[in-house]
């Protein structure tokens, strides 16, 4: 079968060669109903195929959106357990516990909490976005025992499974 490019050069080519003979509308219509109805089929020929594809398309975004929602229940099941698991340690007083294959053990931490972004004073807002908190700088004040307003450093200890 003929590309569709190539039918609807010929049909130009046809209709443009049949308009400066200066013919009849019957005998351009003649003339031009075999490439038209080749043009047809393979349009309509086409357009299955794209109907086909979007399928598929709509089928793979379908499972995409299945596969995310899963993988969001599963992390959300394994950060559930991760907290029950962290809770209990800390109850018991356990920092660490290993076994052949895993480690359990708590990583310490810091970061800032922005108690209330209004009470920054100026000199701890970024330069790009000055509205924005250079938790950076603030950070390294607050270790240092630099009294903050609207700032706090928080400690935490975060379950590391190794």
């Amino acid at each position: 079968m003929t590309a569709l490019h190539h039918i609807a050069a010929a049909y130009r080519a046809q209709a443009e060669q049949l308009a400066s003979l200066d013919a009849s509308p019957e005998q351009v219509s003649g003339a031009l109903e075999s490439l038209e109805g080749e043009l047809s089929d393979k349009a309509r020929a086409i357009g299955f195929v794209i109907r086909a594809i979007e399928a598929e398309a709509e089928a793979e975004k379908s499972w995409a959106k299945q596969a995310a929602d899963k993988a969001k229940s599963l992390q959300n099941r394994a950060d559930s357990l991760r907290e029950y698991l962290s809770g209990a340690m800390r109850a018991c007083g356990l920092e660490k516990v290993t076994a052949p294959g895993i480690a359990l053990s708590f990583r310490r931490s810091e970061a800032v909490n922005i108690l209330d972004a209004s009470s920054i004073p100026a000199e701890y807002l970024a330069p790009p976005r000055p509205r924005d908190p250079d938790k950076v700088a603030i950070k390294e004040d607050l270790k240092a025992g630099v009294i903050i307003p609207g700032a706090a450093l928080d400690v935490r200890h975060t379950l590391q499974i190794k």
